[in-house]
């Protein structure tokens, strides 16, 4: 991949900073107001919440960057005009609130994500934890942060001493078997297994070192794109269930602090466990 110029990649950070604490405040406010909330699928709901942030953080990025590509979760480009084609130049993608679950049963753990990606790579992440006032970021290539602080993952080496942290699919009611396969691998293999039901923040807790591993399928690339970036700048791995390299378009994760990588792979994520891989995204209908 041809490198960004650095000042393009720094304009973008600093933007996606200001957006995110402007989206954060939003969902802040209207947590405390009565909701509307709509039926995206049997499990999965989207609040006035969520869209309030992501119209912000849109318009926010079309004022700056009127030809980036943009791809949000509730809207995809509808209401962001037209810009290059998301994998040829730069591309937003962005989840305005990731955990509207949480959010809706009023338990505080939801985040931000908005990330950049150049050519279809990630090179640059923000994570917004609003309600800890928590702000993750890195530019591709240069460290990763928490409030400004640098961080890194873990050096746990042994899969048995690892806490590790997973989620499950708003369709995971077709897929129980397999998802708590891995789930009971987990807890044989390692220390600890949690679920919070957040990606982007359980990839950043990889990168600050709460978690020494994650691992989910059925993702999207806007609950991933800034939180790879984030937990690589720190000094970890991402790849496929496979532990191929990463690719947005594969809707798959595993991430770890690079030291119980394969042994995570191997005894947890594929073993004994079925694989019917999820449907790829088709960022062509999306794009804006």
């Amino acid at each position: 991949m041809d490198e960004p110029p650095v000042d393009a990649l720094i304009a973008r950070m600093e933007l996606a900073r200001n957006l995110a604490r402007e989206a954060g405040k939003i969902l802040q406010d209207m947590k405390y107001q009565g909701l509307h909330v709509e039926r995206k699928g049997t499990i999965d709901f989207v609040t006035e919440a969520d869209r309030a942030s992501e119209r912000h953080v849109i318009n926010g990025i079309r004022a700056m960057f009127p030809s980036d590509a943009i791809w949000a979760e509730e809207s995809g480009g509808a209401e962001s005009g037209v810009g290059v084609p998301w994998d040829e130049g730069f591309g937003w993608l962005v989840d305005p609130l990731d955990g509207t679950t949480n959010y809706l049963h009023g338990i505080p753990h939801v985040a931000v994500s908005i990330g950049v990606a150049y050519r279809g790579v990630p090179v640059v992440g923000v994570v917004l934890d609003p309600f800890r006032k928590e702000l993750f970021h890195a530019i591709r290539g240069q460290g990763a942060f928490q409030n400004d602080q640098p961080i890194e993952v873990t050096r746990t080496l042994e899969l048995s001493q690892s806490l590790l942290a997973t989620g499950f699919p708003y369709d995971r009611r077709q897929y129980v078997d397999r998802l708590l396969s891995r789930v009971a691998n987990a807890m044989r293999e390692s220390h600890g297994v949690r679920r919070f039901g957040v990606a982007s923040l359980d990839l950043c807790w990889v990168a600050c070192g709460r978690f020494d591993g994650f691992f989910e399928e059925g993702l999207s690339p806007w609950d991933v794109c800034a939180g790879t970036v984030i937990t690589t700048e720190a000094g970890g791995m991402v790849s496929s269930y496979e532990g191929a390299d990463f690719d947005l378009m594969v809707p798959e994760i595993v991430a770890s602090n690079g030291r119980i990588h394969d042994a995570l792979i191997n005894r947890v994520v594929i073993s004994g466990v079925s694989r019917t891989p999820f449907a790829v995204p088709d960022m062509g209908k999306e794009q804006a």
